[in-house]
């Protein structure tokens, strides 16, 4: 049977403005699972681990498992951190290291890991929820977001992620009026004019994106004692589509932006934090 390393080298990353990494997963080979994560020059990890032909896929991917480790720093209070692959190299004997052009102006301390909470969160977090994205689908969306290079990518990634964890999809729950509301309207309207307002109602009888959005967002501890949510959401939303229509974010909105990014970042984190707790995690 034909046995293979692969060696993946990846670089690590805070999307922005990067800084050379020290500590932690920086400076030294970590296992987690079936990889091997060693250090391999600036800023640059090289991932390991055994392929053998007719062996099932691996339980977690290593997509998913860099999409873990990533908020796993979060959970040790260094939230802006994640990665970049590169080519994937498949070799029997030979690592290929990577050559990064970007210039690096400061250096930034990673903390030490728990990779006995990275596995307890890899076994969990493909576990369907009862409703809205995965704790996987969440992790990858926030992922991608860090890896963004620039602030209109991440706002419109990190907003989309929260649009689809809050779809309404024809729940039951998201009814406006239930069928029994529905019957008792329409008993109390004379007959000549039933059938024109109970088709008037049932065109408002769900509750809207919009309102189950802000609805949900209310029940977070990001916006606890906040007042101004309906407006935020109008603000992010309006933001989201003059980028997703490729018109470039003005010098005067760049800090305006910047806030709204850092707040979609507290969502997401909240919200995963939350699907985490229901698995006993966390």
């Amino acid at each position: 049977m034909l046995s293979r390393e692969i060696h993946l080298p990846v670089i690590m990353t805070s999307g922005l403005l990067t800084p050379v990494f020290k500590g932690g997963i920086a400076n030294k080979t970590v296992e987690i699972l079936n990889y091997k994560f060693e250090p391999s020059g600036k800023n640059q990890i090289i991932i390991s681990w055994n392929d053998t032909e007719n062996d099932q896929v691996p339980m977690v991917g290593i997509d998913l498992l860099l999409d873990i480790l990533s908020f796993e720093h979060f959970l040790k209070s260094f939230p802006d951190f994640g990665f970049i692959q590169q080519t994937l190299q498949k070799s029997v004997d030979t690592k290929n290291k990577i050559i990064d052009s970007k210039s690096y102006a400061t250096l930034a301390n990673l903390p030490e890991i728990d990779v006995k909470e990275i596995e307890l969160i890899s076994s969990r977090c493909l576990n369907q929820p009862t409703s809205g994205l995965s704790i996987a689908q969440l992790l990858r969306l926030r992922h991608r977001a860090i890896q963004d290079s620039n602030l209109e990518s991440r706002l419109i990634t990190l907003w989309s992620a929260i649009e689809c964890e809050y779809d309404n999809n024809s729940n039951e729950k998201n009814l406006r009026y239930t069928s029994e509301e529905i019957n008792e309207i329409k008993n109390s309207i004379d007959k000549k004019y039933r059938n024109d307002v109970i088709n008037c109602i049932s065109n408002l009888k769900k509750v809207t994106r919009k309102e189950n959005i802000i609805s949900n967002l209310s029940k977070l501890e990001v916006f606890k004692n906040r007042e101004n949510i309906p407006d935020l959401v109008n603000e992010i939303k309006r933001y989201r589509n003059k980028f997703a229509h490729g018109t470039p974010i003005e010098p005067e909105e760049i800090n305006i932006v910047r806030s709204h990014v850092t707040l979609l970042f507290n969502i997401i984190n909240e919200i995963v934090l939350n699907k985490l707790n229901q698995v006993n995690i966390a």
